[in-house]
């Protein structure tokens, strides 16, 4: 079975999540073939100006009261990892 397109953006925004644009990029561009959409275009914009702007900390969280952002870097929105 096929990936479909909401698979692959969220596969590539996972990738973005944990500083791999380029593969992050090969998802969303396979996404943008099957359907071609202002989303997938802007998420691949997205990969592209954080990729510029440096790594991504990836921040375990333990409790709701530990997930206040207290970093100035950016965190992942659409996977963010959390373990309880």
């Amino acid at each position: 079975m096929a990936p479909n397109y909401d698979l692959l953006v969220d596969w590539g925004l996972a990738y973005d999540c944990v500083n791999q644009p380029e593969l992050a990029l090969e998802k969303l561009r396979q996404a943008a073939t099957m359907e071609t959409t202002a989303h997938v275009y802007s998420q691949i914009a997205m990969v592209y100006g954080s990729a510029a702007a440096g790594p991504k900390r990836w921040m375990p969280w333990h409790s709701p009261k530990d997930s206040i952002r207290t970093s100035p870097l950016p965190i992942c929105t659409k996977a963010t990892f959390i373990f309880l």
